[in-house]
């Protein structure tokens, strides 16, 4: 299954909150709204997802890129005018060639889409909307009547009150933003605007069409769309009352330092060690990529941590440290690699240089990880401080031992859990240790 989650809104309801970020990019607990629906898709096996936009797009692309920090593919649209709900697919045609899900961007929910895929097909059905069923007196822009199976006979989008006031029964059924569809579906979208609620459904169940709700009331759910909903949603998530089960299941890392563990540091004439400058100065070390490939195989995310003071020291550009970044992660198929740009001396104190742990703090936040089932490795003392300040696993040094490092160890009592010659090395120990 594919997604698309729709992002192009303006956010009028939560101005001014949204004078200078999209509604998708609103953060609770330190994380985009639209992470959370990226993270849920990904729980489910959904990892080819469509975005549209419009307000601010450059934002949201800026902060998410092609995905493939979280795991996924992602493909984006951008809509110069609102196409509405529907008329965004238009733009992914080709994309949408197999059963997808739509998630409205302003929602924040923990619905298993995995089951609500498996219910959609035993109904052979082309559209299943995930219901949420509410007192009569609750006031809704949409509402949804079906029989007793669930299959849906109408759906009103903003019914008049005297509509509803000639409808009975304890409950009514309303409509939360989330769909799973067939490809067949985009026969039904025409022109260049179209909405689900409008014009897509009400077609649908005027003729002779499987429709059906998909009632999705144990899950946690919130849309945020005015500034009341979205500080009831950070207070859920913030406090820790409301606990999302996609969240739940934590990812692992291997934390690697930079240079002396995945590329040769360079020497200026005094004997003093540097960072290379620019991808002409980059040696990867040998055994690194093999190491990292049998990392990978363990099931571990594979995230850099390096600590890069030369931008401040002014040797260093940030455009040349990118470069030589991106190269490492795509040759090395590494997550990401965090850097940290400061030093004392130049920029004050800071949170991310190692062996702090702002970096670390960080990658948690972007990757879900379980930092205790984590390790970290470096080539020197800081890294082992860095590891044991966040509290991993366990701590690995690699490399050729260097007298100041030997004497530091013993002069400050800072030792790793295991000193190895190479990243091949570590990946067998740390097989060893997950074995046991």
């Amino acid at each position: 299954m594919k997604a698309i989650i729709l992002c192009a809104g303006k956010g009028e309801r939560l101005k001014p909150l949204t004078d200078k970020i999209p509604k998708p990019m609103m953060p609770i607990n330190n994380m985009p709204l639209l992470q959370y629906n990226i993270l849920l898709c990904k729980t489910h096996g959904i990892n080819k997802i469509a975005i549209n936009t419009s307000y601010l797009a450059d934002k949201i692309k800026e902060y998410f890129g092609d995905g493939k920090k979280w795991g996924v593919e992602l493909i984006y649209s951008f809509e110069k005018e609102l196409l509405g709900t529907a008329g965004a697919l238009n733009n992914f045609k080709n994309f949408l060639d197999e059963t997808f899900c739509v998630i409205y961007g302003d929602n924040i929910t923990d619905i298993n889409l995995s089951e609500m895929l498996h219910y959609h097909k035993s109904k052979n059905s082309i559209a299943t909307l995930a219901l949420r069923e509410k007192p009569w007196d609750y006031k809704t822009q949409s509402l949804i009547l079906a029989d007793e199976n669930l299959k849906i006979r109408e759906f009103l989008e903003k019914p008049s009150q005297e509509l509803v006031n000639t409808l009975s029964g304890q409950y009514k059924l309303i409509n939360s933003g989330i769909y799973i569809l067939e490809p067949d579906i985009l026969n039904y979208i025409s022109g260049l605007h179209s909405d689900f609620g409008y014009n897509i459904f009400p077609k649908l169940t005027k003729g002779n069409n499987n429709i059906y709700g998909f009632i999705m009331d144990k899950y946690y759910f919130r849309e945020i769309g005015n500034l009341e909903k979205y500080n009831l949603a950070k207070e859920d998530i913030e406090s820790g009352k409301i606990k999302l089960n996609f969240l739940k299941n934590k990812e692992r890392a291997i934390f690697l330092d930079r240079d002396g563990v995945l590329n040769e540091i360079l020497y200026e004439d005094d004997g003093k060690l540097i960072s290379p400058c620019n991808l002409s100065q980059l040696k990867i070390i040998k055994g690194v990529k093999e190491g990292i490939n049998e990392m990978r195989k363990l099931g571990f995310k594979i995230i850099g941590v390096t600590n890069q003071p030369g931008i401040s020291f002014g040797y260093l550009k940030k455009e040349r440290l990118d470069e030589i970044n991106n190269y490492l992660k795509n040759e090395l198929h590494m997550e990401e690699i965090y850097y940290c740009p400061h030093h004392p001396k130049y920029t004050g104190d800071c949170n991310c240089r190692k062996p702090k742990v702002g970096m670390i703090e960080q990658a948690k936040k972007d990757f879900n990880l379980d930092i205790q089932s984590s390790y970290m490795v470096g080539d020197n003392l800081s890294d082992v401080m860095t590891g044991k300040n966040a509290k991993v696993k366990k701590t690995f040094r690699v490399g050729a031992p260097r007298e100041e490092i030997i004497e530091l160890q013993y002069k400050r009592d800072i030792f790793p859990d295991f000193t190895l010659p190479d990243l091949m090395a570590v990946a067998e120990k740390i097989k060893e240790l997950e074995l046991h």
